[in-house]
């Protein structure tokens, strides 16, 4: 493995995903502008200043912020022009030198189809509910396509104060007030 750190920041930047590798949603501007005070890419400036912290304010649903552990990418965002993909190798390199606004948008590589991997840019939105009555408890959560309902039953159980052994019942509804089950 080569010494030099921009070989390394190249070698990681191009580096075609594997299912289960871990990416880091960012700024695609803030990524170019770094590039260019790296060296990485040629720039017409005499003398490129250093990049401010990495933000991830400008990139997120702020409607996910506070309501799960996940973070949702906007959803007008539109990759190559307001974000990228970094893999999180980079990011932690990154992460020692630049400050961050806002909690970091992580991703998975999954597989699609039989021959494709690609990194999940949006989750699935899911409601959880403690009843079918008209009154309960919700909570929005975003999870991978990929997750396993032994995931979900965990994430049910811990979410409502539910001892993973205990005997309920998991049902589904797809209108928007979860009326029709």
């Amino acid at each position: 493995m080569s010494s030099n750190p921009l070989e390394k920041y190249e070698r990681l930047l191009t580096k075609e995903p594997q299912v289960n590798d871990i990416y880091v949603i960012v700024d695609i501007k803030w990524l170019e502008h770094w590039k260019r005070y790296v060296g990485i890419e040629k720039s017409d400036e005499e003398k490129v200043t250093k990049p401010g912290p990495i933000d991830f304010i400008q990139l997120m649903d702020q409607t996910t912020l506070d309501s799960s552990n996940e973070i949702q990418l906007r959803s007008d965002a539109i990759e190559g022009n307001d974000y990228t993909f970094i893999p999180y190798e980079l990011y932690k390199d990154l992460a020692q030198t630049y400050k961050q606004n806002g909690p970091e948008i992580i991703r998975k590589a999954i597989p699609q189809g039989q021959d494709q991997i690609v990194i999940e840019t949006f989750l699935i939105p899911l409601r959880l509910r403690e009843s079918r009555c008209l009154n309960a408890r919700t909570k929005q959560i975003y999870r991978s396509h990929r997750t396993r309902i032994e995931e979900l039953k965990n994430d049910i159980c811990n979410e409502h104060s539910i001892a993973p052994s205990s005997t309920h019942h998991l049902y589904s509804s797809e209108d928007e007030n979860g009326l029709n089950w």
